[in-house]
């Protein structure tokens, strides 16, 4: 991949719209990158299928982004064969993350799935014993779901310290030098944790915190916090976000917001209060705990969250840190 699209864009190698019929290759068209830069506003149709030289961006159903050459989609083995997986899948487009998810190999002690493309059979093989990266950590080291403390000074902010201390009041969040990262299968990153901003250990819950940042870049269609939800649901967490400045709510507990206020505050512990009611665990947890409130409650909750903050700040009490 010798150039990026914006690069190719500004050489003028493109064709005009509409030159290049993909009708007969859906997937292509369905995973092409539209959003933001990614593609440099161009369409599939601009480019032709011989293409080998610049790295595309497509993103699959499930939200997994990826760099790819046109042509390496139709490359075929020495026998005329498309490569395996693709076939696995039944399309010229597909993701290989989809694959390895749907089909990769894993192995039994940590649930891990072998990055080997030749292990993916339609009844997905199980291999014994802990992956590689999970036999260095060590077998009691790892395991997948756990909030752990990992080393890791991330950047935070004054705003999500204040949403910390408000949520901290009410809800049971771990301090960062409790847990401020969650095992998770390996990310398309190579990551094996993640770090939400927020942990709620006892009943799996985490907390984010989203403002697009001074230069309004951050958290936008081409970041990584699609991936990172789906990472912990699938070893059992839930996730709120809280999106500042216009931000796309993504999840189904999302909260939009203009900054870390009471009424954000109340609303995140109504939306905790919304995922402890969608699993037997929980509706457990809320009956020995008595915490199901009316909403005129959570008016009131949101007044007392304040007027905490208010206390400690004219107290002279330092906020506590964060974790990203």
């Amino acid at each position: 991949m010798r150039w990026t699209p914006q690069q190719w864009r500004d050489a003028g190698k493109q064709s005009p719209i509409g030159t290049h019929d993909w009708s007969g290759c859906p997937s292509l068209i369905e995973n092409w990158e539209r959003a933001g830069a990614a593609n440099a506003g161009l369409e599939l149709s601009q480019v032709w299928s011989s293409n080998s030289v610049v790295g595309w961006y497509w993103r699959c159903a499930d939200g997994h982004l990826w760099r790819e050459p046109v042509n390496r989609m139709f490359a075929r083995n020495v026998f005329g064969r498309r490569a395996r997986w693709r076939s696995l899948m039944g399309s010229a487009g597909a993701c290989r993350r989809c694959a390895l998810d749907r089909f990769g190999a894993r192995f039994d002690r940590c649930g891990c799935i072998s990055p080997d493309l030749a292990l993916l059979e339609r009844t997905p093989v199980v291999l014994p014993g802990f992956c590689p990266d999970c036999k260095t950590l060590g077998s009691g080291a790892f395991v997948l779901g756990a909030p752990v403390l990992v080393y890791h000074c991330p950047p935070t902010s004054k705003e999500e310290n204040v949403l910390r201390q408000r949520l901290g009041a009410v809800l049971p969040l771990a301090s960062p030098g409790e847990a401020n990262a969650v095992s998770v299968h390996p990310t398309s990153w190579g990551a094996r944790h993640v770090f939400p901003d927020m942990l709620a250990p006892s009943t799996r819950v985490a907390i984010e915190y989203d403002s697009p940042g001074p230069l309004h870049d951050a958290h936008g269609p081409l970041s990584v916090d699609h991936e990172k939800d789906s990472a912990l649901r699938r070893v059992g967490w839930e996730v709120i976000r809280v999106r500042v400045g216009n931000l796309a709510l993504i999840g189904p507990y999302d909260v939009a917001a203009t900054g870390p206020t009471r009424a954000a505050a109340a609303a995140v512990i109504d939306q905790y209060h919304r995922v402890l009611l969608g699993g037997e665990r929980s509706r457990t947890h809320l009956a020995t705990s008595g915490d199901l409130r009316t909403s005129t409650q959570w008016e009131q909750l949101a007044l007392d969250l304040d007027a905490q903050y208010l206390d400690a700040l004219s107290s002279g009490s330092k906020l506590p840190p964060a974790d990203d």
